[in-house]
């Protein structure tokens, strides 16, 4: 995995990132590039370009993609909330080579989307998704589209969520809160349904 930024233009309830002390940060393009390289020489064949951020707040992704597609590596992967997911920006990332997108859809009704994103922007992301998914069917491009969403007691209703993901995706992953990595114990108390 390689934060290229820890910056994110959401504020998931559940999310640790909100309790983060570094600073808000892009990684230098040269800087990244080694890092590909290192990984490369060491073994790795596999890249996530994620972490804490979001993967489209770093304006160089697909340059990066393309870099670690043309080092060798087998596959290239991205997570995103989608809402900065925007046809072109998606279509970079899959013209350099991008093998999945990723999008963390975390309610598929308006107002529990606005409570656990911190933004109201389901309507954008869902029509990013939905592009993406028939930009793939119409020029049968080979690239995994998967959706994931975190269920709490504000979007617990898997049905809804599976009606409305399924079929913009590949494969699509519900997980229940947890307390991620020990920093929000206040999920168990507040979000788990």
């Amino acid at each position: 995995m390689l934060e290229l930024t820890n910056a994110c233009n959401h504020r998931c309830l559940f999310c640790s990132h909100r309790k983060m002390k570094r600073s808000i940060k892009m990684m230098e393009l040269p800087f990244a590039k080694r890092m590909v390289d290192e990984a490369y020489d060491m073994g790795v064949r596999e890249l996530a370009l994620f972490m804490m951020g979001e993967s489209f707040l770093y304006q160089d992704i697909d340059e990066i993609i393309l870099y670690a597609k043309q080092k060798g590596y087998e596959y290239v992967y991205i997570t995103s909330n989608g809402a900065l997911a925007e046809p072109e920006r998606m279509k970079k990332a899959i013209d350099a080579g991008v093998d999945s997108i990723k999008f963390s859809i975390n309610a598929v009704e308006r107002e529990a989307y606005k409570l656990i994103h911190g933004r109201d922007e389901l309507e954008a992301v869902l029509k990013n998704l939905e592009w993406l998914y028939g930009y793939k069917e119409k020029h049968q491009i080979p690239i995994n589209i998967y959706v994931s969403s975190v269920a709490t007691r504000y979007n617990s209703n898997e049905n809804a969520i599976r009606e409305k993901l399924e079929p913009l995706c590949d494969e699509l992953a519900i997980y229940h809160v947890m307390n991620h990595e020990g920093l929000m114990p206040e999920v168990d108390l507040f979000l788990s349904d």
